[in-house]
Protein backbone atom coordinates (compact mmCIF):
# COMPACT_ATOMS: atom_id res chain seq x y z
CA UNK A 1 0.00 0.00 0.00
CA UNK A 2 1.23 3.17 -0.92
CA UNK A 3 0.23 7.07 0.21
CA UNK A 4 0.15 9.62 -2.08
CA UNK A 5 -0.45 13.18 -0.32
CA UNK A 6 -1.35 16.81 -1.99
CA UNK A 7 -0.47 18.98 0.71
CA UNK A 8 -0.94 22.87 -0.78
CA UNK A 9 0.02 25.44 -1.04
CA UNK A 10 -3.35 27.63 -1.29
CA UNK A 11 -4.25 29.72 -4.98
CA UNK A 12 -2.37 26.76 -6.42
CA UNK A 13 -4.64 24.82 -8.58
CA UNK A 14 -5.53 22.87 -5.86
CA UNK A 15 -9.41 22.91 -6.11
CA UNK A 16 -8.99 22.26 -9.72
CA UNK A 17 -6.50 18.90 -8.97
CA UNK A 18 -9.19 18.08 -6.43
CA UNK A 19 -12.22 18.04 -8.96
CA UNK A 20 -9.95 16.43 -11.51
CA UNK A 21 -9.35 13.62 -9.38
CA UNK A 22 -13.27 13.13 -7.95
CA UNK A 23 -14.42 13.29 -12.27
CA UNK A 24 -11.80 10.32 -12.85
CA UNK A 25 -12.10 7.81 -10.07
CA UNK A 26 -13.04 4.85 -12.43
CA UNK A 27 -9.66 5.63 -14.09
CA UNK A 28 -7.58 5.99 -11.03
CA UNK A 29 -9.16 2.54 -9.84
CA UNK A 30 -8.02 1.47 -13.10
CA UNK A 31 -4.38 2.43 -12.65
CA UNK A 32 -5.00 0.93 -8.69
CA UNK A 33 -5.25 4.59 -7.15
CA UNK A 34 -8.48 4.88 -5.21
CA UNK A 35 -9.38 8.61 -3.84
CA UNK A 36 -11.48 8.71 -0.96
CA UNK A 37 -15.16 10.41 -0.80
CA UNK A 38 -14.63 14.09 0.71
CA UNK A 39 -17.85 12.96 2.59
CA UNK A 40 -21.28 15.73 2.03
CA UNK A 41 -18.73 17.72 0.51
CA UNK A 42 -17.59 15.37 -2.68
CA UNK A 43 -20.50 16.89 -4.36
CA UNK A 44 -18.59 20.57 -4.38
CA UNK A 45 -15.40 18.81 -6.28
CA UNK A 46 -17.82 16.72 -8.64
CA UNK A 47 -19.49 20.02 -9.84
CA UNK A 48 -15.87 21.90 -9.96
CA UNK A 49 -16.86 24.21 -7.53
CA UNK A 50 -14.38 25.01 -4.48
CA UNK A 51 -13.63 22.10 -2.35
CA UNK A 52 -11.16 21.31 0.57
CA UNK A 53 -10.40 18.37 -0.81
CA UNK A 54 -11.12 14.57 0.88
CA UNK A 55 -8.21 15.04 3.30
CA UNK A 56 -9.96 17.82 5.50
CA UNK A 57 -10.79 15.83 8.51
CA UNK A 58 -6.99 14.42 9.02
CA UNK A 59 -5.61 18.25 8.24
CA UNK A 60 -7.60 19.21 11.19
CA UNK A 61 -6.22 16.12 13.42
CA UNK A 62 -2.68 16.85 12.63
CA UNK A 63 -3.66 21.02 13.71
CA UNK A 64 -4.80 19.04 17.23
CA UNK A 65 -1.93 16.99 17.61
CA UNK A 66 -4.61 14.04 18.16
CA UNK A 67 -2.60 11.15 17.01
CA UNK A 68 -5.36 8.73 17.69
CA UNK A 69 -7.64 11.06 15.25
CA UNK A 70 -5.04 10.52 13.01
CA UNK A 71 -4.33 6.68 13.53
CA UNK A 72 -8.45 6.14 13.10
CA UNK A 73 -8.14 8.40 9.67
CA UNK A 74 -5.71 6.62 8.17
CA UNK A 75 -6.78 2.93 8.72
CA UNK A 76 -10.33 3.90 7.44
CA UNK A 77 -8.46 5.43 4.53
CA UNK A 78 -6.22 2.20 3.87
CA UNK A 79 -9.25 -0.52 4.59
CA UNK A 80 -11.11 1.35 1.98
CA UNK A 81 -8.46 1.38 -0.47
CA UNK A 82 -8.28 -2.16 0.20
CA UNK A 83 -11.94 -2.65 -0.22
CA UNK A 84 -11.66 -0.93 -3.59
CA UNK A 85 -8.68 -3.15 -4.65
CA UNK A 86 -6.02 -0.36 -5.31
CA UNK A 87 -2.50 -0.56 -4.46
CA UNK A 88 -2.91 3.21 -3.42
CA UNK A 89 -4.65 5.88 -1.80
CA UNK A 90 -4.88 10.05 -2.57
CA UNK A 91 -5.00 12.40 -0.20
CA UNK A 92 -5.41 16.08 -1.18
CA UNK A 93 -6.26 19.41 0.87
CA UNK A 94 -4.85 22.57 0.74
CA UNK A 95 -3.47 23.35 4.14
CA UNK A 96 -1.88 20.28 4.78
CA UNK A 97 1.70 21.65 4.65
CA UNK A 98 0.53 24.03 7.23
CA UNK A 99 -0.26 21.18 9.32
CA UNK A 100 2.51 19.49 8.90
CA UNK A 101 4.68 22.48 9.46
CA UNK A 102 3.98 21.90 13.59
CA UNK A 103 6.58 20.27 15.84
CA UNK A 104 6.72 16.50 15.28
CA UNK A 105 3.33 16.11 12.76
CA UNK A 106 5.23 15.39 9.78
CA UNK A 107 7.39 12.37 11.54
CA UNK A 108 4.00 11.38 13.65
CA UNK A 109 2.01 11.19 10.19
CA UNK A 110 4.52 8.51 8.21
CA UNK A 111 5.38 6.81 11.80
CA UNK A 112 1.50 6.25 12.04
CA UNK A 113 1.25 5.18 8.44
CA UNK A 114 4.35 2.89 8.78
CA UNK A 115 2.66 1.06 11.41
CA UNK A 116 -0.78 0.81 9.26
CA UNK A 117 1.46 -1.17 6.57
CA UNK A 118 1.99 1.91 4.10
CA UNK A 119 4.88 1.39 2.47
CA UNK A 120 5.35 4.12 1.40
CA UNK A 121 4.26 7.87 1.96
CA UNK A 122 4.87 10.48 -0.79
CA UNK A 123 4.20 14.08 -0.92
CA UNK A 124 3.54 17.01 -3.45
CA UNK A 125 3.84 20.46 -2.90
CA UNK A 126 3.11 23.46 -5.21
CA UNK A 127 4.44 26.77 -4.85
CA UNK A 128 4.22 30.02 -6.45
CA UNK A 129 5.65 33.31 -6.43
CA UNK A 130 5.37 34.66 -2.93
CA UNK A 131 3.92 37.92 -4.25
CA UNK A 132 1.63 36.32 -6.51
CA UNK A 133 -0.02 33.50 -4.18
CA UNK A 134 -0.55 36.48 -1.61
CA UNK A 135 -1.97 38.56 -2.98
CA UNK A 136 -4.67 36.01 -4.93
CA UNK A 137 -5.08 34.36 -1.45
CA UNK A 138 -6.41 37.65 0.14
CA UNK A 139 -8.94 38.61 -3.18
CA UNK A 140 -10.05 34.83 -2.39
CA UNK A 141 -10.32 35.87 1.26
CA UNK A 142 -11.79 39.30 0.63
CA UNK A 143 -14.73 38.48 -1.73
CA UNK A 144 -17.53 38.14 0.95
CA UNK A 145 -16.16 42.02 2.24
CA UNK A 146 -15.34 40.87 5.92
CA UNK A 147 -11.34 40.64 5.01
CA UNK A 148 -9.14 43.64 6.67
CA UNK A 149 -7.68 45.72 4.77
CA UNK A 150 -4.37 44.95 2.73
CA UNK A 151 -2.03 46.79 4.96
CA UNK A 152 -3.00 44.72 7.86
CA UNK A 153 -4.13 41.48 6.39
CA UNK A 154 0.00 40.15 5.62
CA UNK A 155 0.75 40.51 9.09
CA UNK A 156 -2.18 38.98 10.86
CA UNK A 157 -3.42 35.97 8.47
CA UNK A 158 -0.73 35.57 6.39
CA UNK A 159 1.14 32.54 7.59
CA UNK A 160 3.20 30.87 4.81
CA UNK A 161 6.12 32.73 5.28
CA UNK A 162 7.23 31.05 8.41
CA UNK A 163 5.18 27.97 8.04
CA UNK A 164 7.02 26.99 4.59
CA UNK A 165 10.33 27.20 6.65
CA UNK A 166 9.42 25.17 9.56
CA UNK A 167 7.93 22.32 7.00
CA UNK A 168 11.19 22.12 5.21
CA UNK A 169 12.51 21.78 8.47
CA UNK A 170 10.70 18.69 9.23
CA UNK A 171 11.65 17.27 5.81
CA UNK A 172 15.24 17.76 6.65
CA UNK A 173 15.20 16.46 9.46
CA UNK A 174 13.07 13.30 9.01
CA UNK A 175 13.44 11.31 5.59
CA UNK A 176 9.94 12.40 3.64
CA UNK A 177 9.74 11.56 -0.44
CA UNK A 178 8.70 15.06 -0.73
CA UNK A 179 8.20 16.81 -4.69
CA UNK A 180 8.31 20.00 -5.11
CA UNK A 181 6.87 22.16 -8.32
CA UNK A 182 6.10 25.80 -9.01
CA UNK A 183 3.12 26.48 -10.18
CA UNK A 184 1.78 27.29 -13.44
CA UNK A 185 -1.47 28.88 -14.74
CA UNK A 186 -1.13 27.62 -18.52
CA UNK A 187 -3.39 24.87 -19.81
CA UNK A 188 -2.31 21.34 -19.09
CA UNK A 189 0.61 21.99 -16.35
CA UNK A 190 -1.02 20.79 -13.52
CA UNK A 191 -2.50 17.30 -15.19
CA UNK A 192 0.91 16.59 -16.40
CA UNK A 193 2.81 17.44 -12.73
CA UNK A 194 -0.17 15.83 -10.53
CA UNK A 195 -1.18 12.86 -13.02
CA UNK A 196 1.62 11.88 -15.28
CA UNK A 197 4.85 12.84 -13.20
CA UNK A 198 3.78 12.29 -9.79
CA UNK A 199 1.23 9.13 -9.96
CA UNK A 200 2.04 7.97 -13.37
CA UNK A 201 -1.41 8.00 -14.82
CA UNK A 202 -0.97 7.05 -18.61
CA UNK A 203 -4.84 7.25 -19.20
CA UNK A 204 -6.36 10.16 -20.90
CA UNK A 205 -8.68 12.47 -17.93
CA UNK A 206 -11.68 14.15 -18.82
CA UNK A 207 -11.55 17.74 -17.09
CA UNK A 208 -13.89 18.58 -14.31
CA UNK A 209 -17.79 19.97 -15.29
CA UNK A 210 -16.27 24.01 -14.77
CA UNK A 211 -13.60 25.65 -13.94
CA UNK A 212 -13.13 26.89 -10.33
CA UNK A 213 -12.06 29.35 -8.36
CA UNK A 214 -12.97 32.68 -10.60
CA UNK A 215 -11.91 35.63 -8.91
CA UNK A 216 -12.86 39.56 -8.72
CA UNK A 217 -10.62 42.77 -9.31
CA UNK A 218 -9.26 44.59 -6.47
CA UNK A 219 -11.49 47.51 -7.21
CA UNK A 220 -14.57 45.33 -7.10
CA UNK A 221 -13.81 43.47 -4.22
CA UNK A 222 -12.88 47.12 -2.32
CA UNK A 223 -16.37 48.09 -3.37
CA UNK A 224 -17.98 44.81 -2.32
CA UNK A 225 -16.25 45.86 1.21
CA UNK A 226 -17.67 49.15 1.56
CA UNK A 227 -21.11 47.83 0.75
CA UNK A 228 -20.98 45.38 3.57
CA UNK A 229 -20.71 47.84 6.28
CA UNK A 230 -24.95 49.05 4.71
CA UNK A 231 -26.21 45.73 4.36
CA UNK A 232 -24.68 42.39 4.87
CA UNK A 233 -26.57 40.48 2.26
CA UNK A 234 -25.87 43.17 -0.90
CA UNK A 235 -22.00 41.75 -1.14
CA UNK A 236 -23.45 38.84 -2.09
CA UNK A 237 -25.60 40.24 -4.67
CA UNK A 238 -22.51 42.31 -6.37
CA UNK A 239 -20.18 39.08 -6.21
CA UNK A 240 -22.36 37.16 -8.48
CA UNK A 241 -23.01 40.22 -10.83
CA UNK A 242 -19.05 41.09 -11.06
CA UNK A 243 -18.64 36.94 -11.71
CA UNK A 244 -20.50 37.15 -14.62
CA UNK A 245 -18.67 39.79 -16.52
CA UNK A 246 -15.70 38.35 -18.13
CA UNK A 247 -12.32 39.76 -17.38
CA UNK A 248 -11.51 41.41 -20.82
CA UNK A 249 -14.42 43.55 -19.64
CA UNK A 250 -13.42 44.92 -16.65
CA UNK A 251 -11.08 47.69 -16.34
CA UNK A 252 -6.85 47.43 -16.30
CA UNK A 253 -6.45 48.61 -12.53
CA UNK A 254 -2.18 48.66 -12.66
CA UNK A 255 -2.27 51.68 -9.49
CA UNK A 256 -3.95 49.89 -7.28
CA UNK A 257 -2.47 46.28 -8.00
CA UNK A 258 0.88 47.68 -7.77
CA UNK A 259 -0.25 49.23 -4.37
CA UNK A 260 -0.95 46.12 -3.28
CA UNK A 261 1.89 44.14 -4.41
CA UNK A 262 4.17 47.27 -3.11
CA UNK A 263 2.61 46.17 0.55
CA UNK A 264 3.06 42.43 0.03
CA UNK A 265 6.77 42.86 -1.00
CA UNK A 266 7.69 44.67 2.41
CA UNK A 267 5.87 42.34 4.65
CA UNK A 268 7.12 39.51 2.28
CA UNK A 269 10.99 40.55 2.27
CA UNK A 270 11.86 39.90 5.38
CA UNK A 271 11.02 35.98 5.02
CA UNK A 272 13.74 35.98 2.07
CA UNK A 273 15.07 32.70 3.97
CA UNK A 274 11.71 31.06 3.39
CA UNK A 275 11.86 31.84 0.03
CA UNK A 276 15.34 30.81 -0.85
CA UNK A 277 14.49 27.51 1.33
CA UNK A 278 11.67 26.73 -1.54
CA UNK A 279 14.20 27.59 -4.42
CA UNK A 280 16.57 24.44 -2.98
CA UNK A 281 13.64 22.32 -3.77
CA UNK A 282 12.41 23.48 -6.52
CA UNK A 283 13.97 22.34 -10.11
CA UNK A 284 16.05 24.91 -11.33
CA UNK A 285 14.00 25.98 -13.83
CA UNK A 286 11.26 26.73 -11.96
CA UNK A 287 12.54 28.98 -9.34
CA UNK A 288 10.22 31.74 -7.11
CA UNK A 289 10.87 35.59 -7.79
CA UNK A 290 12.04 36.34 -4.34
CA UNK A 291 9.90 39.44 -3.39
CA UNK A 292 11.56 42.79 -2.94
CA UNK A 293 10.61 45.93 -1.19
CA UNK A 294 10.11 48.94 -3.28
CA UNK A 295 12.55 51.89 -2.19
CA UNK A 296 9.88 54.35 -2.52
CA UNK A 297 7.09 54.98 0.58
CA UNK A 298 4.30 53.23 -0.42
CA UNK A 299 1.85 56.00 -1.69
CA UNK A 300 -1.70 55.37 -0.44
CA UNK A 301 -3.10 58.24 -2.69
CA UNK A 302 -2.50 55.10 -5.36
CA UNK A 303 -5.61 53.00 -3.90
CA UNK A 304 -7.89 54.32 -6.45
CA UNK A 305 -10.99 52.07 -7.37
CA UNK A 306 -11.34 52.01 -11.63
CA UNK A 307 -14.27 50.40 -13.41
CA UNK A 308 -14.87 49.93 -16.98
CA UNK A 309 -18.21 50.93 -18.79
CA UNK A 310 -19.93 47.42 -18.54
CA UNK A 311 -18.48 47.64 -14.66
CA UNK A 312 -20.51 50.47 -13.84
CA UNK A 313 -23.33 49.87 -15.90
CA UNK A 314 -24.00 46.52 -14.20
CA UNK A 315 -23.30 48.91 -10.63
CA UNK A 316 -26.03 51.58 -11.56
CA UNK A 317 -28.48 48.72 -12.21
CA UNK A 318 -27.82 47.55 -8.69
CA UNK A 319 -28.47 51.04 -7.67
CA UNK A 320 -31.55 51.63 -9.19
CA UNK A 321 -32.74 48.17 -8.34
CA UNK A 322 -32.33 49.38 -4.62
CA UNK A 323 -35.05 51.41 -4.98
CA UNK A 324 -37.24 48.81 -5.68
CA UNK A 325 -39.35 47.73 -3.08
CA UNK A 326 -39.10 43.87 -4.52
CA UNK A 327 -35.00 43.83 -4.35
CA UNK A 328 -35.49 44.90 -0.66
CA UNK A 329 -37.78 42.52 0.00
CA UNK A 330 -35.45 39.84 -1.53
CA UNK A 331 -32.89 40.97 0.68
CA UNK A 332 -34.69 40.76 3.47
CA UNK A 333 -36.28 37.24 2.72
CA UNK A 334 -32.42 36.26 1.88
CA UNK A 335 -31.38 37.87 5.65
CA UNK A 336 -33.91 35.91 7.44
CA UNK A 337 -33.45 32.45 5.63
CA UNK A 338 -29.84 32.98 6.31
CA UNK A 339 -30.67 33.16 10.20
CA UNK A 340 -32.69 30.59 9.83
CA UNK A 341 -30.12 28.61 8.33
CA UNK A 342 -27.32 29.85 11.23
CA UNK A 343 -29.90 28.40 13.75
CA UNK A 344 -30.44 24.98 12.28
CA UNK A 345 -26.60 24.84 12.62
CA UNK A 346 -26.47 25.21 15.64
CA UNK A 347 -29.26 23.24 16.68
CA UNK A 348 -27.67 20.26 14.88
CA UNK A 349 -24.46 20.81 16.59
CA UNK A 350 -26.15 21.06 20.21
Amino acid sequence: MRLYFHIGTEKTGSSYLQSMAAANRQILWNESIHFPSAGKRDHQMLRGDISAGNAQVLTDALEQGDYSSIRRILQSFLQETQEKGAESCLLSNELLVLALAQPGRLQNLISIADEAGVASCKFLLFLRDPIDQALSLYKHRAKIGTAVDIEVWPEQYYFYGEGLQRFFQAVREFPTLLACRKYENRVGFLEEVFFRDWLKISSSLKPPIKVVNPSLSISELLLIKQLRSMHDQLPEVLYKSFLAIPKEKKAQEPRIEQYYRDVLASHLEQYRNTWTTCNNYLPPDEQLELPMATEQSISSTDKVMTFSPVQGQLIARLIQNATTSSFRWALRKKQWLNKLSKLKRQMVKS
